[in-house]
C-alpha cells in the first residue's frame, strides 16, 4: 500500500472516528476471536506484543504472526484467529476505528494485511506509549495519526516502515513523529541518522520537500491545531505544553500556519 511521499492524513481528506485502545491483557493461550460468523464492525490495527497468532482466513490462507508484527484488520472482514505463547503482558494491543476519505467510506485492503517485525521502530514505540500514558482521546487521536502516516508513506508489505527516497533520514522521521511536542535540535537528528548537519539537510529537503526545521514546525503546529479543536486546553496551556517559546509567538505562527489565530479558532469551537 503506498499512498505518497510526506503523506498527511488530515490533508488528504482522511477523517478517523469511534477510535478506540485495548489493551489486551484478557488472552491466553489458546483464546479465539471468531469473526468468521460475523464480520468485523471496524478497522483494526493489531500489534502482537507478546505472543504468536495465527489468523485463519475463509480462503484456506493461514496468517502466522509473531512478536513484533502488525496486522492490518478491515471492517468488514471475515476470519478466525487463535492465540498461542503468550509469554509477555499484554500479549496484543489494538486500535479500533471507523475511517473515511472524502467524507465516504475507506480501506485500505478488502484482507488482512501482515506487517513483518516493526518491532523497536517508531509504530511499535508509540503503541507502548498509548499503553503506558493512559493519555486523553485526543492525544490517542494524535499518536494514531502518527502510526497512519508512517504506515500510508509506505509499503504495508515491507520489511522497512520508511524506505525508497526517504531511507537516508528515516530515523529522523521517526524521532520527529515521536517528539512533536519538542523544539528539537537539528544536530540531535543529523546525529541519529549518522549524517553530517550540512548533508542531512539536504538529503531532508530531498525526501521531504521542506527543511528539517519546517517539518517539526509543521507537525508541532498540527498537534496544536488538534489540541486547540478539542478545547481541552487554552491557548497558553497547547503553547507551554508544546515547548512554544511565548503564546504570543506561538499565536503568531499559528495563524502564518492555518489563516486563523488559535484564540479564534477556540471560541469558534466553543
Amino acid at each position: 500500500m503506498v499512498i505518497g511521499n510526506a503523506f498527511d492524513p488530515a490533508e488528504q481528506g482522511f477523517d478517523v472516528r469511534n477510535l478506540n485502545f485495548f489493551v489486551q491483557s484478557y488472552f491466553n493461550n489458546g483464546s479465539e476471536v471468531d469473526f468468521l460468523t460475523k464480520p468485523r464492525v471496524h478497522h483494526g490495527l493489531l500489534y502482537i506484543r507478546g505472543c504468536k497468532l495465527e489468523v485463519f482466513l475463509p480462503s484456506g490462507e493461514v496468517i502466522c504472526a509473531d512478536r513484533g508484527d502488525l496486522l492490518y484488520l478491515p471492517k468488514g472482514s471475515y476470519y478466525r484467529s487463535m492465540f498461542s505463547e503468550v509469554s509477555d503482558s499484554p500479549p496484543s494491543l489494538l486500535f479500533n476505528f471507523d475511517l473515511e476519505r472524502d467524507r465516504k467510506p475507506y480501506t485500505f485492503s478488502n484482507s488482512v494485511v501482515h506487517i513483518e517485525s516493526i518491532k523497536n521502530t517508531a509504530i511499535s514505540e508509540i503503541f507502548e506509549r498509548v499503553m503506558n500514558e493512559h493519555s486523553t482521546y485526543v492525544g490517542r487521536m494524535a499518536d494514531f495519526f502518527g502510526i497512519l502516516r508512517l504506515l500510508c508513506e509506505n509499503s504495508l508489505r515491507g520489511q522497512r516502515i520508511l524506505a525508497g527516497k526517504h531511507s537516508p533520514v528515516a530515523p529522523a522521521i521517526e524521532y520527529i513523529e515521536l517528539h512533536s511536542k519538542e523544539d528539537i535540535p537539528i544536530r540531535l537528528l543529523a546525529e541519529r541518522c549518522h549524517l553530517s548537519e550540512s548533508f542531512f539537510r539536504k538529503k531532508f529537503v530531498d525526501a521531504l520537500g521542506m527543511s528539517p526545521k519546517e517539518y517539526c514546525l509543521k507537525k508541532r503546529l498540527e498537534r496544536a491545531k488538534l489540541l486547540i479543536e478539542t478545547g481541552e486546553l487554552n491557548v497558553s496551556e497547547v503553547s507551554y505544553l508544546l515547548n512554544f517559546s511565548s503564546p504570543s509567538y506561538f499565536s503568531r505562527i499559528f495563524k502564518k500556519k492555518f489563516g486563523v489565530s488559535p484564540i479564534r479558532l477556540l471560541q469558534e469551537d466553543i
